[in-house]
């Protein structure tokens, strides 16, 4: 399953694309910089910003055609009377009403954190028996009889048009029943060797996504953890390699991979009270003018 050689752009150029996510993109992208500009205006006193200052950080906030033309793209989400720029009172309200939602859910954050520093190489947090989200499909797949091959698998969907032919085929089955001790348990390297070093960082990925709010992250940020997790691998290796479990997206500023088994038609199976609250600025995004 795993490559010899680096990610490079014409790999990723020439990796099945999925329509689905890729319209979620498109609304995702522009919902990035309309946070950008949110949070600038909620850090001022009093909830204002002069369109001016704005204007002079268009470059780095990625406002091509400068401030006015972008807050005129969304006028349910800001509000501009010469010479201050501020939120509409639907925007205001979905902003409170997500950060309510991460207030409440800041015992699950806290639990989200102490698994993610559990799945660290440094054995020191490893004194919680955390069971990874992935074992709840695989146990609902070998009911109601065991089934040894899902003991160590991950499910798999692959991108619409996806040409997956026998070869292929038989490499995932053959990697799918890859002994791995899972993301929260210090296992050394098995006879494997590479193959149990690719097994062992998609689990980890894998559960890192599990515990992100959109099961999704920009591949940056989680390639900062790469030392952190121990995982050798490129990031973006992994998931071209792999693409039945995520999906690597390019667009926007920045390359962003989602957990495939999460979604469906472009939404979270299991949706978040958070989740649910950032929907609400992409559906206003979306709406545009």
């Amino acid at each position: 399953m795993c490559r010899t050689k680096t990610t490079t752009a014409q790999d990723v150029a020439a990796r099945a694309m999925d329509p689905t996510f890729e319209r979620l993109m498109d609304g995702y992208k522009n919902l990035l910089k309309v946070v950008s500009v949110r949070d600038l205006i909620l850090s001022s006193p009093d909830k204002s910003l002069p369109l001016y200052d704005l204007d002079k950080l268009s470059q780095k906030l990625h406002l091509n055609k400068g401030a006015s033309h972008f807050i005129h793209k969304y006028p349910h989400i800001f509000s501009f009377s010469k010479p201050l720029l501020s939120l509409t009172d639907a925007a205001i309200e979905i902003h409170r009403r997500e950060s309510a939602a991460i207030k409440a859910t800041a015992p699950a954050a806290i639990d989200h954190l102490v698994r993610l520093l559990s799945m660290a190489t440094a054995t020191a947090t490893r004194c919680f028996n955390f069971t990874p989200s992935v074992e709840t499909w695989r146990k609902s797949c070998s009911s109601p009889s065991p089934y040894p091959e899902m003991e160590f698998a991950f499910k798999n969907g692959y991108p619409p048009g996806m040409r997956v032919n026998r070869g292929f085929r038989a490499k995932v089955k053959a990697w799918q029943r890859l002994p791995y001790p899972g993301p929260y348990k210090a296992g050394r390297r098995s006879r494997a060797g590479i193959g149990w070093m690719e097994k062992r960082a998609v689990g980890i990925v894998h559960e890192f996504l599990n515990l992100t709010v959109e099961k999704m992250v920009e591949v940056e940020k989680i390639s900062h953890f790469r030392e952190c997790f121990g995982i050798q691998m490129n990031m973006r290796d992994l998931f071209l390699d792999h693409p039945g479990i995520f999906y690597l997206s390019t667009k926007g500023n920045a390359h962003t991979v989602f957990l495939r088994e999460a979604y469906e038609r472009g939404s979270l199976i299991e949706p978040n009270s958070v989740y649910e609250a950032r929907r609400e600025l992409l559906r206003l995004v979306i709406m545009g003018r």
